[in-house]
């Protein structure tokens, strides 16, 4: 059985830093940015932001607290629906501004 990921990248710091200053140059979403630049993922981009010392600070706060994000993921593993917990906890799934990335 082969396990190994055929399709894994491992960006340079080039890559990296490129992705990096295209976000803070430009009024595109992570998303945007990686889709320009033919990366795999927002993700990856996100990583890569809050390792950079230059712009670490300037990351965005989570719109939902910890506590309201956990308290969220419990009613969902009870058996909730996403769309009801987010209702529950009064967060309105299409005024979010993540809702594009």
């Amino acid at each position: 059985m082969e396990t190994e990921r055929k399709d894994y990248h491992m960006f340079s710091p080039e890559e990296r830093q490129r992705a990096v200053d295209l976000y803070f140059t430009t009024p595109m979403t992570t998303d945007q940015v990686m889709k320009h630049l033919g990366y795999p993922t927002r993700q990856c981009l996100e990583r890569w932001l809050t390792k950079d010392p230059q712009y670490a600070g300037h990351m965005a706060k989570p719109i939902i607290p910890l506590e309201t994000r956990t308290k969220a993921i419990e009613l969902v593993l009870g058996g909730m629906q996403q769309k009801r917990a987010a209702e529950w906890i009064g967060y309105n799934v299409l005024d979010s501004p993540m809702r594009d990335e």
